[in-house]
């Protein structure tokens, strides 16, 4: 079973207090994936990445995690990574809240920021009021984008 770091608590605390509905350590049983903080009604997945989701000083994602990346992407999640030292970078309570919210939402629309290499992609996504338990996904996603083998 997935435990949560305090970075991904911090992270939580305030999905929960901007108000969007999220489980916590959602498993997609099609991809077998745990995804730190899911947010169904828009069908949003949050990875919180600590420093082990990167090479040694270095912000240079691990290839385990570029690739977990991409797959939940092919499986139609929108996809929002939270890279450690932007989060402290944040500082502040109030302006970590700030920065989740830039990072979830534009105009009343969510967004997904893909990363990986140097470039950072920008799709248009969607949101979700607060549940921290962790029911496992029946079905594949609501999203009629699917893995193929």
């Amino acid at each position: 079973e997935a435990t949560a770091s305090r970075l991904q608590d911090g992270v939580v605390q305030c999905i929960q207090g901007l108000g969007f509905d999220f489980v916590e350590e959602y498993i997609d049983l099609p991809s077998g994936y745990s995804i730190d903080v899911y947010l169904p009604e828009r069908h949003i997945a949050v990875e919180v990445d600590g420093p082990f989701h990167f090479a040694s000083g270095s912000q240079e994602h691990l290839g385990s995690t570029l690739m977990k990346h991409r797959h939940l992407r092919q499986r139609g999640f929108n996809l929002v990574a939270i890279p450690y030292w932007e989060w402290s970078k944040a500082g502040t309570p109030a302006a970590k809240m700030a920065y989740l919210e830039q990072r979830l939402t534009l105009n009343g629309t969510a967004l997904s920021r893909t990363t990986g290499d140097a470039a950072h992609k920008w799709d248009v996504g969607e949101y979700s009021t607060p549940s921290r338990t962790a029911p496992v996904s029946s079905s594949s996603p609501s999203s009629p984008s699917t893995l193929t083998r």
